[in-house]
């Protein structure tokens, strides 16, 4: 902990925050990425035999305006 309050004040005293806050980005990167690894697997979309919701079209234009109907 002592070496990166080292780091920062390094920085600062150079006056070149970009340099700082691109540390800063690379340590939140790396915290979202190592935490990342460690979830559980990645599922996309429905399981096998699931059931979608049922699908209401609102209608924002032309005749059917305001209305639920379908286009199709």
């Amino acid at each position: 902990m002592y070496k990166v309050y080292e780091m920062v004040r390094f920085f600062q005293k150079k006056g070149n925050t970009m340099n700082l806050r691109l540390l800063a980005g690379g340590f939140v990167v790396a915290a979202l990425a190592f935490t990342g690894v460690a979830g559980e697997p990645l599922k996309s979309g429905l399981p096998v035999g699931g059931r979608t919701s049922p699908f209401h079209p609102l209608n924002v234009t032309g005749g059917q305006k305001d209305k639920k109907h379908c286009l199709v």
